[in-house]
């Protein structure tokens, strides 16, 4: 299981999201942490270079001050690839009055050689299309 979004504002408080399984689910840290994290990249097939702290993998990192689920810690910097976007001691105090909330990345595209988003789910169609042709006739 999985919290992910393509909101741009949601995509900004998955930290909280997986805090209400906490409160509400009952789930662990870990469990917790890995439904923002881990989850979202095996079920993407992307975990051999997102989703945990391993080497090898994109150093994409948030350091925070207290505890990542906690509403009231605070994000002290970040990293994205390896490259510090974030430093709280570093960057001017309204630095984020200039980034624009609503404008988007170029997009990639997957093309069908390179995409593995489907990769070992074809039994399921053909499970899927040979029910429907026996309801059919």
């Amino acid at each position: 299981t999985s919290i992910n979004s393509d909101s741009a504002e949601l995509i900004r408080h998955l930290y909280h999201e997986a805090a209400k399984t906490q409160r509400y689910g009952g789930m662990t840290d870990d469990e917790a942490l890995a439904m923002i994290t881990i989850n979202p990249a095996k079920q993407l097939g992307i975990d051999d270079k997102v989703g945990s702290l391993e080497e090898g993998k994109q150093a994409d990192i948030v350091i925070f001050e207290g505890h990542p689920l906690s509403s009231y810690a605070v994000p002290q910097m970040t990293f994205v690839d390896g490259v510090k976007y974030f430093d709280i001691k570093e960057d001017k105090d309204d630095q984020r009055q200039q980034v624009s909330a609503t404008e988007m990345v170029e997009p990639i595209m997957l093309t069908e050689e390179n995409h593995r988003c489907m990769q070992d789910t074809e039994h399921l169609f053909e499970t899927a299309n040979a029910l429907f042709s026996l309801h059919n006739h």
